[in-house]
C-alpha cells in the first residue's frame, strides 16, 4: 500500500488490501471455472461419441442376428 492510502488509517489499508485480494482470487476462480467447463464439454463431447457408436454398433448385431436367424 502507499503511504498516501494508509495516511487514511490502517483499518482502511487492511480493507483495501483485503479487497485487492478477494478480487484476484474470484478472477483466478474465474479462470479456474471458465477451463473446468471447457474440459466438461470436451468430455461431454467425447462421451456422446462414444454413446453414438455404441448404439451404432448394437444396431448393426440387431441386424446381424436378425439376418443369421433368416439363414438358419
Amino acid at each position: 500500500m502507499t503511504d498516501e492510502l494508509c495516511s487514511q488509517g490502517a483499518f482502511y489499508c487492511k480493507n483495501r488490501a483485503a479487497v485487492s485480494r478477494n478480487r484476484q482470487a474470484g478472477e483466478r476462480n474465474s479462470r479456474a471455472i471458465a477451463f473446468q467447463a471447457r474440459t466438461l464439454q470436451a468430455h461431454e463431447r467425447r462421451m456422446n461419441s462414444q454413446q453414438r457408436q455404441i448404439n451404432e454398433n448394437h444396431e448393426e448385431m440387431k441386424r446381424a442376428a436378425a439376418q443369421s436367424a433368416a439363414l438358419a
